[in-house]
């Protein structure tokens, strides 16, 4: 329980990261309300999909759903990890918006009880979440790898990622 009340707490932030970049080129990290209502979705299709052994006529395997969440980590912690706090304001829309989205996602997790008894349906939409999370994945990935051209030549120009020479 404690691990999802985290996972909670580090989506908020996630979707937190538009409202305290104000003023920086932070685009990527804007989520609708259509795309937060279906990363709890899929969230709690993997909460149900993890929780126990799967039966035997599961067609996804559990090294899928575990790979998925550690995408939906790996985006949570990109994030995290590079929105600026750079008021006590933003801190606590923060907080709040943590707040509402841990009651959305336990009202998720209890609205959505169909997904633990419909292995199908779950399956399904662990797949269909594949188009979300790749999208976020990709942004991700390509703020990720510009930062790291940035740090190894801070010269070059705001967007333009280069290639680690090859030889001496």
């Amino acid at each position: 329980m404690i691990a999802v009340r985290f996972r909670a707490l580090a989506l908020a932030l996630l979707l937190a990261a538009p409202m305290a970049a104000r003023g920086q080129d932070w685009e990527i990290y804007q989520v609708t309300p259509q795309q937060m209502q279906e990363f709890r979705t899929c969230r709690a299709a993997l909460f149900y999909h993890l929780d126990g052994d799967l039966p035997r006529a599961a067609r996804l395997p559990r090294a899928y759903a575990e790979t998925l969440l550690q995408q939906m980590k790996f985006i949570m912690t990109e994030t995290i990890r590079t929105a600026p706090h750079l008021t006590v304001a933003d801190s606590q829309a923060i907080m709040d918006f943590t707040e509402r989205f841990f009651l959305g996602f336990s009202r998720t997790i209890a609205e959505r009880t169909d997904l633990r008894a419909d292995l199908a349906a779950r399956e399904r939409l662990l797949i269909d979440c594949n188009a979300l999370i790749w999208s976020a994945m990709r942004r991700r990935i390509d703020a990720l790898l510009t930062r790291r051209a940035q740090t190894t030549n801070p010269y070059a120009p705001p967007g333009a990622a280069q290639a680690a020479p090859l030889g001496p």
